[in-house]
């Protein structure tokens, strides 16, 4: 286990318990697990999982997250179960913001958000760590990278992350790199 004493964001070390009790294992249908606790920070409002346990780091540095959790990328009850969050980002920021755009989705896994806008956007792209998602998101006519691309990559005009930031733990670097990578007046 990670022992956080300081905030991961700002790094403000005035942390205290918003949250003591069972937790959802991040594997697919698992138990509720005793004993977690989540901090809040005064400083910044952060809330996060702390201690972190160390299956966390093991669950994403196997390289497979998504692709552990259905057996075909394509299945229905998948897709139906994802996409319903996806159109409702889509409704949230509005189609117009990526109508003509080039647009990174970090932590993409599947795509699905690169697939409602595969015809508004003029160029699709999505990071995610999971490598075997690669010939499924490039399959559907999207580039992908399963790490940061090289700094001489094209930038981009739009970079989103949904339910992405929470896993980082290094959260404003991970940032810093990701704004590296718009191009001047992006967002």
């Amino acid at each position: 286990m990670i022992h956080l004493k300081e905030c991961p964001l700002c790094k403000n070390t005035s942390l205290k318990v918003v949250y003591e009790g069972p937790v959802r294992s991040a594997q697919p249908g698992s138990p509720y697990v005793d004993g977690h606790k989540v901090n809040g920070c005064d400083a910044c409002g952060a809330i996060f999982l702390n201690p972190v346990p160390d299956a966390v780091d093991a669950l994403y540095n196997e390289g497979d997250y998504w692709s552990a959790r259905t057996d075909d990328l394509n299945k229905k009850e998948f897709v139906d179960k994802h996409i319903r969050e996806q159109v409702l980002w889509l409704e949230k920021i509005g189609a117009e913001e990526f109508t003509g755009e080039s647009v990174l989705d970090v932590g993409c896994g599947h795509g699905l958000f690169l697939n409602l806008i595969k015809g508004i956007a003029k160029r699709t792209a999505g990071i995610d760590i999971d490598r075997k998602l690669a010939g499924h998101v490039e399959g559907n006519g999207h580039e992908f990278y399963t790490s940061w691309p090289d700094s001489d990559i094209k930038p981009f005009s739009r970079i989103v992350m949904f339910d992405t930031l929470e896993h980082i733990d290094a959260p404003i670097s991970f940032l810093e790199k990701a704004n590296s990578l718009l191009e001047p007046g992006g967002k």
